[in-house]
């Protein structure tokens, strides 16, 4: 919700990435990673992937949130942040969620490219 609030990011439905994934000839129930979703977002004129993932540590989790830009590959913005507890895990990614999409509002590689 956090990245949908900002007028410069538009969420690319599943729809799409399901519709994506059967004319790259691909299962439309395939996980999308990596090099598949930097495909999915070439073929769809995306400018950024963001990703992200919640490593459990113990009783924590962690969080990871990466903005990738889709053309070069490089890395535009970068979020990690930890819960203490599972249900402290989907605030804190609202927090990340948050930061990042400031970050990336600032960034002028995003706002150009």
């Amino acid at each position: 919700m956090q990245l949908q609030q900002s007028p410069f990011l538009n969420i690319f439905p599943q729809e799409r990435v399901r519709q994506t994934l059967d004319y790259m000839g691909r299962s439309r129930n395939e996980r999308v990673t990596g090099p598949v979703a930097r495909e999915i977002c070439q073929r769809n004129g995306i400018k950024v992937l963001i990703g992200g993932e919640i490593i459990q540590l113990g009783s924590q989790y962690v969080l990871n949130l990466t903005a990738t830009n889709c053309l070069t590959g490089d890395t535009l913005a970068q979020e990690q942040a930890q819960a203490a507890s599972k249900e402290q895990v989907l605030p804190v990614v609202g927090d990340a969620a948050k930061k990042m999409r400031v970050e990336l509002e600032r960034t002028p590689r995003v706002a150009h490219t």
